[in-house]
């Protein structure tokens, strides 16, 4: 099994801008964010995960459990409702009230896949981090 904790690095996108067009971002936003390259920390300490998101304008933190529901902080969006679950190397991250949008984290030991999909449009986007060695 891959080491889910440690500092991610983002590389590259594609196809993020249209996914934030299907789900209905305005130009503004989505400007900063496509000119945005986070870096993410995971800790994980059992069934207890914590995800900071570091961004220039913005930095979201969230700490949650597997399998428990949680309200995410989602400034400029609206915070929203979410439920993580394990499946091998995946992180799966769904929305109870919502379930256009899922999140997919997929961890190998050199770094992390974040593929997002809008369902009612089709819309994949993928986000590409590279592990920082430690």
């Amino acid at each position: 099994m891959v080491e889910y904790s440690g500092m991610y690095t983002h590389l590259r996108d594609e196809h993020f801008d249209e996914f934030l067009k299907a789900i209905g971002t305005g130009f503004l936003v989505r400007k900063i964010a496509t000119n945005s390259f986070p870096s993410v920390e995971i800790k994980v300490n059992g069934d207890s995960w914590s995800i900071e998101t570091k961004t220039l304008p913005k930095t979201w933190s969230w700490t949650f459990k597997i399998g428990q529901e949680i309200m995410l902080e989602f400034f400029p969006y609206s915070d929203v409702k979410a439920v993580f679950t394990l499946d091998g190397n995946n992180l799966l991250q769904t929305n109870p009230d919502d379930p256009d949008v899922i999140t997919e984290r997929v961890f190998t030991d050199d770094g992390m896949e974040q593929k997002m999909t809008h369902k009612p449009s089709n819309t994949v986007c993928r986000r590409y981090f590279k592990r920082e060695k430690v």
